[in-house]
């Protein structure tokens, strides 16, 4: 017992809660209700608070621990799982009137960092928030809207007091705004100074330690719309970010290699610092390998973003133990796979997030002068003038909705793998020539088995996606099927085993024109808020054919367990801060925890 329940706390705290990251579906733990009361009264000896305290805690929770029914087994809404962004009455309806409610308020941003509840009084909004200000009340179409703060105080009064302590070690004047402005937001639940707060860290170039903090990635949340708190610290390794950084000085030229015209990109594109961090602390549910950020579309647009390549997990990620063969590729493919993997994954992160979603721009009606200065913009789908735009209040993530985010991401992999095939980006990363085909080569593999792999985030009897990447992946691999001429397929060996064939001399000539006229159609209708043509056009490649589930149920059997990392933690000894590492096991990943929160 004592053992596994070291597995079941280390998979809680690397995954923050009880639902698994990617999966987003609820594990529990091996051990029995008596063995996880028992274990409890066993350490319960008033270290914590005072003895018994934790039994009391356990008692109020024990049974949502261990039970699983279709109400909890997963994230999800209308009674099909569970959110805690949201009550559990709360319905898709519900969360469509509120969105309705902050649009015709000209609210962009403000539901980012709420829950929705529903109370006898109306649909309460709680905002996260220091301060407990005065509850503000709203009548729309036929309903009470309650909008309250002061909620996750006791956490977020923390986070402030240790933003206070940071400002004096700012190094530049770039970094006290960002903090003044983070404060201010915590404080008072503005979503308006996070925005500001986002505008300082974008002007802060090139610092040795970068930081991120926040209501951040909308990735948990069913329909995309409120943001999970993260809190990322990493040093920047200069070797490394000097190839994103030649990324960067090249990227006006690169852009000419993606399908559109200069009239669907930022009219000057804002050159953004390209960081390759060894992350220190990366406190969200999930570890990114990457992120382009911030998520706003004006700061975006009219200020910039910056890039965040976190190396030593991008390494984690396409290692693994040495010899370990992967599942759908044969014995060539597996040993090109382990020479270049690691290098083309880099390429293809620099690229996703640079170029992928770093490039273009929304087409946006002037909010005071309603004046629209692409009238004479050609679509290229259409042949005729732009016709659709976004109008106040409007944005990206609330015209696509639920699906918003799985454009986005299949919008960026399009980009990476379009450029991955480019002499002008392997030049950047160094690629030798003898190298080059092989490293395409295993990006389009990565791409296509990662398309086959994400089947396992597939529900056939709902016929619903559970996570973003994975679907972005299978619309992916769907498209270069679609394209024919023997490019890639899926087919069994005369073992019985299901095994995928990339055609590496089709890439060039097959591959990169399939891929580019799909990533066109998707890219034109982002900027011009065509729901119309990207909604429906996603939606078929979505599909999954009947003839898939049967391989969906082997990936599911051969599935490995999600990784779990071990994070560092920083003691300050003396006028020195001091890395602590931990060992790569369960030990290791509570021992971090408990010594972080001691």
């Amino acid at each position: 017992v004592s053992t596994q329940s070291t597995w079941d706390s280390a998979v809680f705290f690397g995954n923050l809660g009880n639902y698994l990251q990617i999966k987003q579906t609820k594990f529990v733990p091996e051990c029995t209700k008596e063995d996880l009361i028992a274990i409890t009264d066993l350490v319960d000896n008033g270290s914590f608070l005072h003895k018994g305290h934790l039994r009391e805690l356990l008692d109020k929770c024990v049974d949502a621990i261990v039970e699983v029914d279709q109400h909890n087994s997963l994230i999800g809404l209308n009674g099909e799982g569970k959110c805690g962004y949201y009550g559990p009455d709360v319905v898709t309806e519900d969360i469509k009137l509120v969105e309705e409610f902050f649009t015709s308020k000209g609210w962009t941003h403000d539901e980012i960092n709420t829950r929705l509840i529903k109370t006898s009084s109306g649909l309460e909004i709680q905002v996260a928030s220091v301060q407990k200000k005065t509850t503000e009340k709203y009548e729309f179409k036929g309903h009470n809207i309650i909008i309250s703060y002061g909620h996750f105080a006791d956490y977020l009064i923390e986070v402030v007091n240790e933003l206070q302590l940071a400002l004096p070690y700012s190094c530049s004047e770039a970094q006290s705004n960002m903090i003044r402005h983070l404060i201010e937001h915590f404080n008072t639940g503005s979503m308006e100074q996070h925005v500001e707060s986002q505008k300082m860290w974008v002007a802060d170039k090139g610092p040795t330690v970068e930081t991120q903090l926040g209501f951040i990635e909308p990735y948990r949340d069913p329909q995309g719309k409120r943001g999970e708190f993260q809190g990322t610290c990493g040093l920047v390794n200069k070797t490394t970010s000097q190839r994103f950084l030649r990324l960067v000085d090249q990227s006006t030229k690169l852009l000419k290699y993606l399908p559109w015209s200069s009239d669907f990109e930022k009219d000057k594109f804002m050159a953004p610092d390209f960081s390759a961090l060894e992350v220190i602390c990366f406190a969200a549910t999930h570890v990114w390998a990457g992120q382009n950020l911030p998520n706003y579309d004006e700061v975006r647009q009219n200020i910039g973003f910056k890039n965040l390549s976190y190396s030593n997990i991008v390494r984690q990620r396409m290692s693994g133990p040495s010899g370990r063969k992967l599942l759908l590729l044969g014995d060539i493919d597996n040993t090109l796979y382990e020479k270049y993997g690691n290098l083309a994954f880099e390429v293809q992160v620099g690229c996703h997030e640079l170029l992928g979603h770093g490039s273009g721009k929304l087409f946006i009606q002037d909010k005071e002068t309603k004046l629209k200065n692409f009238e004479n913009v050609i679509n290229p789908i259409t042949g005729k003038p732009v016709e659709t735009y976004y109008k106040d209040g409007q944005s990206y993530n609330s015209l696509f909705g639920e699906t918003s985010r799985s454009i986005e991401e299949c919008r960026a992999d399009c980009v990476g793998l379009v450029l991955s095939a480019q002499n002008d980006v392997l030049d950047i990363f160094e690629v030798e020539p003898d190298q080059r085909a092989d490293l395409t080569y295993v990006n389009w593999l990565w791409a296509c088995r990662s398309g086959v792999t994400s089947l396992s985030l597939y529900e056939p009897q709902k016929k619903l996606w559970r996570q973003p990447h994975n679907q972005a992946r299978w619309v992916i691999l769907r498209v270069l099927m679609e394209a024919g001429q023997g490019l890639v397929s899926v087919n069994k060996n005369e073992d019985g085993n299901y095994v995928l064939s990339l055609d590496r001399t089709r890439i060039i000539d097959v591959g990169v024109p399939a891929l580019s006229a799909f990533l066109q159609k998707i890219h034109i209708a982002k900027c011009t808020a065509d729901t119309d043509l990207g909604l429906p056009l996603f939606a078929h490649y979505s599909l999954v054919p009947e003839e898939w589930i049967d391989i969906r149920n082997v990936i599911l059997s051969n599935q490995l367990p999600e990784s779990v990392f071990v994070q560092p933690n920083t003691i300050i000894n003396g006028d020195k801060v001091e890395l602590v590492e931990y060992e790569e096991s369960p030990e290791g990943i509570v021992k971090s925890f408990l010594q972080r929160f001691k």
